[in-house]
């Protein structure tokens, strides 16, 4: 067997080739990573920051803006004061640091343009998405063990021990993307799986457990975002985070229904108001919370509300086998079902004000909205009906039309010259082009309108003392006329729609609750 030599050091090739030994091989550490030992220090922090949070956050503020047709910018603001006898601080550069879980956000990876700052408007880092993974997944596995360990036990009985399956499900969820996580939530939602409950007595006090199936349901499709701030206990401090993320044209986790197809025709026309939803995976935690949607120009909102629930809620329909979660304290009935809000009425901007937002919620906002009542839509319905009564009069008097072609297809020709005017803009905001898309393509097809008939005018041959109009020419004209009437009643309508929404069944944390619903179609109370 033959053994090869080992690579001498640097000093030795050195020393053998008569030169100066090289510097040293510096050892490189990866920066911001937490070590396993505080990992578990941290975790357990968090946990309590985010079943307190009432008692450290005074309030988080959510701007909403529209971007295009699909996204959306938020700036969240969190105010807040750190714990006076906050425990779990890393010493990081010589300074005590809190790692703090100051939001949750959907795990999407189209999330973009992240920026955090502090109160002075300096940029301030925050763990990474992995790094925020863990953490988050340490914290469940912190919310199992503490829910256990709650547990009654006989003296002479041992106390209830995770499953390392169990331990290692828990910790990957929070690594997975919001689809991708459902094959491991589930069975932790099954109290008869063997393999992560050897034990049934660990499922079944686990799955009781508000706290865990709250934390589960947010980790589903959710992780926190930490921030280490180098600060002192009892510090008040001021975080605002801002990001490009999508929103969504349904609800959440709904499949697109027939009448939603059927809907969409009369809001391609402008007849109904364009409805978004955006996940909101955190409300309560704060002493208040408020949301604030604002309206690009030419777009107004004809409604807005905010419905919340519990956290767990959203894997109840993985849940089938689980326990029912226990009441709850107080307002029993309130705290399981949820509440909802809306703000009616025609307005450039909504709000939606949640006072004693302590409770743990999840759920989502929902904006409809349309163009505003200016003079496009009046503009075009007038020369949608001028175009209309144009060719009537063609078709009525054929003959003096024929005999003045030129004067005619020079007064038609006006109509897509004004039409013109309408359908082009520059600089108009994207939200408001995708509103005006059917009610521009109808403006479109009315100069059509105007065109053809002056083609069918001039196609015919040099007029004589007494022209005759060909029958085929007035059926054209008589066509025409009946089609521009439709685009002039299409065009009216949208000027009367969509009516503003009128609801104000508000049910707020302290209120009581009102039967839950969802936002109901345009149609029905809304109306329009």
């Amino acid at each position: 067997m033959t053994t090869t030599p080992t690579d001498p050091s640097g000093e030795e090739r050195a020393e053998r080739s008569g030169g100066d030994p090289p510097l040293p091989v510096a050892r490189w550490g990866w920066t911001g990573e937490l070590p396993p030992d505080e990992l578990r220090t941290v975790a357990p922090v968090s946990f309590e920051l985010w079943r307190r949070g009432h008692q450290w956050v005074d309030r988080r503020v959510q701007t909403i803006e529209l971007l295009d047709v699909e996204s959306v910018r938020q700036r969240l603001s969190i105010d807040f004061r750190i714990p006076t006898e906050l425990p779990g601080d890393v010493t990081l550069a010589g300074r005590r640091t809190f790692f703090l879980p100051i939001a949750i956000l959907p795990r999407r990876s189209s999330l973009a343009y992240f920026d955090l700052r502090d109160e002075s408007g300096q940029a301030i880092p925050m763990l990474t998405r992995q790094e925020n993974a863990r953490l988050t997944g340490a914290m469940l596995i912190t919310a199992a063990s503490r829910a256990i360990g709650s547990a009654p036990r006989p003296p002479d009985v041992p106390p209830l021990q995770l499953s390392d399956a169990l331990v290692t499900y828990l910790a990957s969820i929070p690594t997975k993307t919001a689809g991708a996580s459902r094959p491991f939530v589930q069975p932790v939602l099954d109290p008869v799986n063997t393999l992560l409950y050897p034990d049934p007595a660990v499922g079944d006090e686990l799955l009781r457990d508000e706290d865990f199936r709250d934390l589960l349901g947010i980790c589903a499709s959710c992780s926190f975002i930490h921030v280490p701030l180098p600060a002192e206990r009892g510090e008040r401090h001021i975080i605002k985070l801002s990001f490009s993320s999508p929103w969504d044209s349904r609800l959440p986790d709904r499949k697109r229904t027939w009448s939603e197809r059927r809907r969409a025709m009369t809001t391609w026309l402008g007849w109904r108001s364009e409805t978004r939803y955006l996940s909101l995976p955190q409300v309560g935690n704060a002493e208040s919370f408020h949301a604030q949607v604002g309206a690009p120009e030419r777009v107004e909102f004809t409604e807005a509300g905010m419905r919340n629930r519990r956290p767990a809620d959203l894997v109840r329909p993985l849940a089938a086998d689980a326990p029912d979660l226990p009441d709850l304290p107080g307002d029993a009935l309130n705290d399981r079902r949820g509440y909802q809000q809306f703000s009616p009425g025609i307005d450039a901007q909504k709000h939606v004000y949640v006072e004693a937002s302590h409770a743990h919620r999840a759920g989502f906002i929902w904006v409809r909205f349309r163009v505003a009542r200016h003079g496009f839509l009046r503009a075009v319905a007038a020369v949608a009906a001028l175009t209309t009564l144009l060719l009537t009069l063609f078709a009525l008097n054929g003959e003096n039309v024929v005999g003045e072609s030129q004067t005619a297809a020079a007064l038609l020709l006006l109509v897509p010259a004004l039409i013109a005017g309408f359908l082009i803009a520059p600089g108009e905001h994207a939200m408001t082009r995708h509103l005006l898309r059917g009610p521009r393509l109808l403006t479109a097809a009315t100069g059509a309108l105007a065109l053809i008939a002056i083609a069918g005018l001039l196609a015919l041959p040099e007029s004589k003392p007494h022209p005759k109009v060909p029958d085929s020419l007035l059926c054209l004209w008589w066509i025409e006329a009946g089609l521009g009437l439709a685009i002039a009643v299409l065009l009216t309508l949208a000027n009367f729609l969509p009516r503003a929404g009128s609801r104000e069944d508000v049910s707020a944390p302290a209120a009581a609750e009102q039967p839950f619903t969802e936002p109901e179609p345009e149609g029905g109370s809304q109306g329009g």
